[in-house]
């Protein structure tokens, strides 16, 4: 392995620096390759030069900086970047932790637990029978003949095991089998022989083309031309307040959120808004149920105001609005309609996260959750891979890059149709009316 590495071990970078770096494009290409790893960082800055910014952007995490005034203070930190590194939540001497052990095996009977590291060796020989455990093979599906000669003799009996007599064709035939199978009586279809199964041909083609859809005199409400009439979302704004914006900006971001609105229906049975404010902290606006209409929508966003001022300075905590996202915002009882109602977040922001490491395990589980993201990226400070690991795939449709917060105006009408797309295409409307 090269220059030692091993592949099933987590791996762990400790790195110490008293000051900024010097090479700020190389840092910013090193650090954006870094994060395509798996490798877990823990920044330690030392002295009065360090910068508490630059600490973040390393490690990804708070949890993984620490900072002294001088390298005598190191000593210090050093119990607790052991338990940080070990984790004491382990299978192995007293403070193990057994409901922990319990929701990572995910079964008692493969839960080991021992004293100290030397007991270790009495269960060697219990885990390997755990491991190959002779009763998991099927007695029934296994095939056994002198040689390659008698295979001919296991074919039918092989082919009859595939296959299940219990089919839907002859007298054998087993209706209760054939129901669990299709789990509705609508789409089982039985045969005495194979001679008649033309006989449903034309009946099993509609039950899959299903004929109202066809039907020209029921309007379709997702128009490829106007996909915005019709279309049916629980969709929320999470917009950037950080300090690199500024009021002036952040108007200009709530002015192209407006826009965007401007092309919806906003109504309880068409689509919902709701907007999350992040910058060091994350702020619920207002939730998908708090206003029913696109008039007090609009009023409600041009009332958002803009975090930052110079006692908080606010930081580009994107992971934080992204957990608020997903634990808070589709919920019921803030107005999320569940279901087939897609879940659409639109991110606006103009930096790289600090908490980047939290962004993208946060960005990956929202997606894994059904939550369609639209990602924004304003100005030159964001780079293209971090957008993208924000917005659903393809990323050539759901992420944006623009100069300025003066050109968010050239895509609003492109992001609401796509928008509304999504709205239209991810759920079956007509069900959910």
């Amino acid at each position: 392995m090269s220059r030692g590495s091993r592949t099933d071990v987590p791996q762990i970078a400790v790195i110490l620096t008293d000051g900024d770096p010097n090479d700020r494009a190389d840092f910013a290409s090193a650090l954006l390759d870094l994060r395509k790893t798996n490798i877990i960082v823990f920044a330690i800055g030392v002295g009065r030069d360090r910068n508490h910014e630059k600490m973040l952007k390393i490690a990804g995490d708070p949890e993984r900086v620490f900072e002294k005034k001088d390298y005598d203070n190191l000593r210090a930190i050093r119990e607790e970047l052991v338990d940080k590194f070990c984790d004491k939540e382990q299978s192995v001497g007293r403070d193990r932790n057994h409901e922990k052990m319990l929701k990572i095996a995910g079964d008692p009977e493969r839960v080991f637990e021992k004293k100290d590291y030397d007991n270790l060796r009495a269960i060697r020989e219990e885990l390997i029978n755990k491991f190959c455990d002779k009763e998991q093979s099927d007695p029934e599906r296994v095939f056994e003949k002198k040689d390659y000669d008698n295979l001919r003799a296991i074919r039918e009996e092989l082919v009859d095991k595939f296959c299940d007599k219990e089919q839907s064709v002859g007298r054998d035939r087993n209706h209760e089998k054939m129901l669990k199978i299709a789990g509705d009586p609508e789409r089982v279809f039985e045969k005495k022989d194979y001679d008649n199964l033309r006989a449903i041909r034309k009946e099993l083609v509609d039950k899959f083309c299903d004929k109202e859809q066809k039907d020209e005199a029921k309007p379709n409400p997702c128009d490829k031309e106007k996909p915005c009439e019709g279309a049916m979302a629980d969709v929320i704004f999470v917009a950037d307040s950080s300090r690199s914006l500024g009021v002036k900006e952040f108007d200009k971001l709530k002015l192209f959120a407006k826009a965007v609105v401007k092309r919806f229906t906003v109504s309880p049975n068409d689509i919902q808004v709701g907007f999350i404010n992040f910058g060091k902290r994350s702020k619920f606006e207002f939730k998908l149920n708090s206003y029913r209409d696109q008039n007090e929508v609009m009023k409600a966003i041009s009332k958002v105001q803009y975090l930052d001022d110079r006692e908080r300075m606010q930081l580009t905590f994107i992971g934080k609005a992204l957990q608020m996202l997903k634990q808070e915002g589709f919920k019921k009882r803030n107005g999320g309609r569940g279901g087939k109602v897609p879940k659409i977040a639109i991110i606006i922001t103009d930096g790289e996260p600090t908490d980047i490491v939290a962004t993208h395990r946060l960005a990956k589980e929202a997606k894994q959750q059904g939550i369609i993201i639209f990602a924004i990226g304003v100005g030159k400070w964001l780079q293209p891979d971090e957008l993208h690991l924000l917005a659903s795939d393809p990323k050539t449709h759901h992420a944006f890059m623009v100069d300025n917060y003066d050109k968010l105006s050239f895509i609003e009408d492109t992001l609401a149709k796509k928008t509304c797309t999504a709205a239209c295409f991810s759920s079956d409307i007509n069900a959910t009316r």
